[in-house]
């Protein structure tokens, strides 16, 4: 079964699109994702406040799976166990770059000691691999408003140490109280890695 979905949204032209190739009831998937954003000309254009995402198009990349489950019955309408089974399940994904080799997996038992009462416990661990914008997320100019001169004559008296740095640095004048903004460039870590939640 090959399954293919695509979705846009907005002027900005986010398109993002998916390729399945699912071998059911064979065990085993394989994936192909791939992601375009254009940005608006108006943006481009520098009618806003500068702080935009670049049009960008990151490499596709492909996912292969192979997974699997099975469940145990131990024992049935026996005394102190009206019911035992084990199970457990894996999945293996191989991603395409920097991701590598991943493994998730979940082990459990389910015990009835009469038909009236049932326990459970479950061991698992999921792994979250980045998705295909994580891994080539343009550089994104932002800023950080609220920064204020520390030599100034409200501020310069936090310590002995500042009053001493700012009047090397700038004498004693009392500079103008300001806000200043910094310009920060944000952009995803590199290189991407997976998550994992036990």
């Amino acid at each position: 079964m090959i399954q293919r979905s695509e979705a846009q949204t907005g002027r900005q032209g986010c398109h993002t699109s998916e390729s399945v190739i699912d071998s059911e009831p064979a065990p085993a998937a394989y994936r192909r994702e791939a992601a375009e954003y254009v940005q608006d000309q108006y943006v481009v254009d520098g009618f806003t406040n500068g702080v935009s995402i670049p049009s960008f198009t990151p490499p596709d990349f492909t996912v292969k799976e192979a997974f699997g489950e099975i469940q145990l019955p131990l024992l049935r309408e026996e005394p102190f166990a009206y019911e035992l089974t084990l199970s457990g399940a894996a999945r293996v994904a191989k991603y395409q770059g920097n991701v590598g080799t991943v493994w998730s997996y979940n082990a459990g038992v389910d015990w009835a000691p009469i038909r009236d009462i049932r326990f459970r416990g479950n061991y698992s661990r999921a792994v979250r691999a980045p998705n295909v914008s994580e891994t080539g997320f343009p550089l994104v100019p932002n800023f950080a408003p609220g920064f204020q001169d520390p030599c100034n004559v409200t501020r310069i008296a936090a310590s002995a140490l500042r009053t001493t740095n700012c009047t090397n640095a700038v004498g004693a004048g009392n500079l103008p109280m300001t806000s200043q903004s910094e310009p920060p460039i944000l952009r995803s870590p590199r290189p991407p890695r997976s998550e994992t939640s036990i």
